[in-house]
């Protein structure tokens, strides 16, 4: 039996996998959604999937997200599918509003920080469990495209959450964690046709963003079936710290 955490499911690549994790009978889905107008969406599946809208804007929420985690019954591997990111605000550095690298980093790194946090404590009752942390991250966090400095920061932090995870439960611990980053290449997805429109709009002088625009985007209903078989079927994905695409999808 699989226990599966999933935040970032109202939309895009996260979605899919909701949709994927349905495909494959599995019953344990549990969801975070920070978009509660999209909930509706998920709430039409039919299964046992179980909801939470979680706003990281509330007071409560460190609370509330505690609360949701102990009231989980896990089961002999927990996977949590780390997915939640924003892409705003896109811009050079010098001009990026002040209010929106509070709330980019509220979301990107401090909620998450919290949800993972707090997720670790409600497991480390389950000492007969394997516990998965897939960090949904991307190759921005070891490059630099101008105007998405906040993007690539919160992958930059994915990774470094993944090495400071696997460090940490290697040394002490009463629970086996293993964290993971995989990379899944540009997604046909709302994201991305906002990122295209936003630069475009910005024009930045002096770069070429042609090879963003015209690589090849990958469907997220494939990207959530290949996640699906390497990491919670085969579970062959867990044994690099780090993954991208072309690990597991070879191209004619």
């Amino acid at each position: 039996m699989k226990t599966f955490i999933l935040n970032g499911t109202s939309r895009g690549l996260g979605l899919a996998m909701v949709k994927e994790l349905i495909k494959q009978n599995e019953t344990k889905i549990f969801c975070l959604v920070r978009d509660t107008n999209r909930i509706g969406k998920l709430e039409s599946f039919e299964s046992s999937i179980q909801i939470w809208g979680c706003d990281y804007s509330e007071v409560n929420f460190a609370i509330n997200t505690k609360d949701f985690f102990n009231k989980i019954t896990y089961s002999e591997n927990v996977y949590f599918i780390n997915n939640l990111s924003v892409i705003e605000p896109i811009d050079k550095i010098q001009d990026l509003d002040e209010n929106s690298i509070v709330e980019n980093i509220n979301i990107n790194i401090t909620s998450n920080l919290i949800v993972i946090k707090e997720f670790l404590q409600a497991v480390q009752t389950y000492t007969n469990s394997n516990v998965y942390i897939l960090n949904i991250s991307s190759g921005i966090s070891k490059s630099n495209i101008p105007g998405l400095f906040m993007y690539g920061l919160a992958k930059a932090y994915l990774d470094y959450l993944t090495s400071s995870l696997n460090i940490e439960y290697n040394i002490y611990s009463n629970i086996k964690v293993k964290a993971t980053s995989f990379y899944p290449a540009g997604l046909k997805t709302d994201m991305q046709n906002k990122l295209q429109e936003s630069l475009l709009k910005h024009s930045l002088q002096g770069y070429d963003y042609s090879k963003i625009f015209t690589q090849y985007l990958e469907d997220p209903k494939k990207i959530a079936e290949i996640i699906y078989a390497n990491f919670f079927k085969n579970n062959i994905g867990w044994n690099e710290e780090i993954n991208s695409l072309k690990n597991f999808l070879s191209y004619d």
